[in-house]
């Protein structure tokens, strides 16, 4: 009966015991679990703060403009199409914190999906309003200085102390890499920024020019109400009629400029090809132009020879540009075919 006796009670010990370290087992378990958890956010806000240890203070220097930034940029305003679409293809939206209204229009913008992530906005630049645009606390602002307003903003700026970079055209392609460039430094994207170059130098090699030099006349608006005018030196479409070997109709009318036309100024020039570039705006010029008596006979509408366009792959300045000589090249290649 003892026996008995101390070998039940050493049972109830053992079991006793081992539902004790159990309980502590899974004391024990349950904050480990939790400290996992935390050392997983404190991993990801290390690796956060890795990334922007990373940024090196630098100098960036473009012309006669020197801006010095300490720390990297994450509240950009790029106040420019050019200069808003040229920050988009080299990082991600949420670093941009207000952009030109254009960037929402998708007959001029490439980044309309990724503009819906950019929380503020400014209207054209004959409207620039700097008050407006420091109240988004930039700590970088890149803008295209084409008008007095922007020039008028820009000392605005200076006088903030806010870093800023400012561009007067983007018209050939080679500008385009090159203040992609300065961009890409300023914001810490150099290697994004190589390759987009590296890229369009890779397309640039790969096209096969036009034969005979054909006339081609672009004619677009170059605003919301103007037009129709047609592209000349100054526009980038200027600029990618070359590269396919072609010769822009504006030469042929001694513009240096783009400028308006009518349909007897393109009678007179009787392009190979015509391309309507769209803004995305509702207006009668090219309907005026389409149903005058002269449009019929030109050799361009004759020949099935007449090509429309977004803005954004002819007149608007971006970093995808030679995707359009590439696409116009192969257009013109069939036609000759």
């Amino acid at each position: 009966m003892k026996v008995t006796s101390y070998t039940t009670i050493l049972l109830c010990m053992i079991i006793l015991l081992a539902a004790c370290q159990s309980q502590a087992i899974q004391g024990k378990n349950e904050p480990q679990s939790a400290s996992k958890n935390e050392q997983s956010d404190a991993d990801k806000a290390t690796d956060a703060q890795a990334i922007d240890d990373q940024w090196t203070p630098r100098t960036v220097t473009f012309g006669e403009q020197t801006i010095t930034l300490e720390e990297k940029p994450d509240n950009i305003a790029a106040l420019s199409l050019d200069t808003a679409q040229a920050v988009l293809a080299l990082t991600e939206p949420g670093r941009v914190v207000v952009a030109s209204q254009s960037i929402d229009n998708e007959a001029l913008s490439h980044f309309v999906n990724e503009a819906e992530q950019i929380d503020g906005r400014v209207k054209g630049a004959t409207r620039l309003d700097p008050e407006e645009v420091l109240a988004f606390n930039p700590d970088l602002i890149l803008l295209t200085t084409t008008h007095g307003a922007e020039s008028d903003a820009l000392q605005f700026f200076q006088e903030a102390n806010i870093p800023t970079l400012t561009f007067d055209s983007w018209h050939t392609i080679d500008r385009i890499q090159e203040q992609l460039t300065v961009i890409a430094e300023a914001i810490g994207e150099e290697d994004k920024g190589q390759a987009l170059i590296e890229g369009m130098e890779q397309t640039k090699d790969n096209i096969e020019q036009a034969e005979g030099s054909p006339s081609i006349m672009a004619v677009s608006q170059v605003g919301s109400t103007t037009g129709p005018y047609v592209l000349g030196p100054s526009s980038i479409a200027y600029d990618i009629i070359s590269h396919v070997g072609g010769v822009s109709a504006s030469d042929e009318l001694g513009y240096d400029s783009s400028s308006p036309i009518n349909i007897e100024q393109m009678l007179a020039v009787d392009p190979d090809y015509i391309i309507l570039v769209n803004w995305g705006n509702v207006s009668d010029e090219f309907k005026n132009l389409i149903e005058s008596p002269g449009w019929k006979t030109l050799t361009a509408v004759k020949q099935n020879r007449v090509i429309e366009m977004d803005a954004k792959d002819i007149s608007s300045p971006n970093p995808f540009v030679m995707d359009t000589v590439k696409s116009l090249s192969q257009q013109l290649k069939e036609q000759e075919g």
